[in-house]
């Protein structure tokens, strides 16, 4: 998720952060079906990187089919995903 933090005197831009929650591939901040479908889309075209590489990365150094997979497990309530470290429990 994209955070801007702006002034409140004159509403200029102070500063903008990423958060990243894992297995959240959308930025919206709820993991569900459209992370899985929006990784595997991005996996079959341009690939991942930055923020959305970070949340990806579920199951080993690389953004896999797996993770797109486990994501899916994640919408499903079938696996946890450890937010403090990135892995699955």
């Amino acid at each position: 998720a994209k955070v801007t933090v702006t002034s409140d005197i004159d509403g200029s831009v102070i500063g903008t952060y990423y958060i990243v929650i894992y297995g959240d591939i959308d930025g919206n901040g709820i993991i569900n079906y459209n992370d899985s479908t929006a990784l595997s889309s991005a996996l079959n075209g341009d690939g991942v990187s930055g923020a959305v590489k970070k949340a990806a990365n579920l199951t080993g150094r690389d953004v896999t089919m797996n993770d797109v997979n486990v994501i899916a497990q994640a919408a499903d309530k079938n696996v946890a995903i450890d937010q403090s470290k990135g892995k699955i429990v």
